[in-house]
């Protein structure tokens, strides 16, 4: 099994790393998540394809936090290992609440 080197985290990513931590439910700590609407359907495959290429070419969506001999740390993991379109979720919106 070949590990993902680590590297030291920054100040900022240590601290928000601490504050994911220290929350209750901290599922969304450091997530950026955002919702589109399509007019047409939506080829699932295809997007995921795109995620996939996306996260192979930017390490900073394949980096994650540990902690390592009492330090934060990123991993970045391989581009190989990167899971594809990893954490992507489609969902069919048919009860949409328009907003006035």
């Amino acid at each position: 099994e070949t590990r993902s080197p680590l590297f030291w985290a920054s100040a900022s990513q240590a601290g928000l790393y601490v504050a994911w931590k220290m929350e209750e439910s901290p599922k969304n700590a450091y997530t950026v998540s955002q919702v589109f609407e399509a007019e047409e359907r939506l080829d699932e495959r295809r997007l995921a394809r795109a995620v996939a290429g996306l996260r192979r070419v930017h390490e900073t969506l394949r980096t994650r936090f540990c902690e390592a001999d009492g330090r934060v740390m990123q991993v970045v993991e391989a581009e190989e290992a990167s899971g594809g379109g990893a954490g992507l979720e489609v969902v069919e919106a048919e009860d949409r609440v328009e907003q006035e």
